[in-house]
């Protein structure tokens, strides 16, 4: 099942579940209006508390994972 993120930006939730997330953290949850495989503004991912280093390490290798258009993801933390 794709999601579609943004305007015209579509995320394979297959390709989510198969990125190697415990390489980088002990969960991963997908949540908000994405996990019901609808259109998204964004995509919510919980994730377990990592050092700034590894979060780093996770951001760039999701990014070259998922390959996304320039400009259409924002990083944000809830601490």
């Amino acid at each position: 099942m794709d999601v579609v993120v943004g305007r015209a930006y579509k995320v394979s939730l297959e390709a989510l579940k198969r990125f190697p997330w415990g390489k980088y953290v002990k969960f991963a949850f997908l949540f908000g209006s994405a996990s019901s495989g609808g259109p998204a503004g964004d995509l919510d991912i919980a994730i377990s508390k990592i050092s700034l280093e590894a979060f780093g390490d996770l951001l760039a290798d999701l990014a070259k994972y998922l390959s996304p258009p320039r400009g259409l993801y924002r990083l944000s933390s809830s601490d």
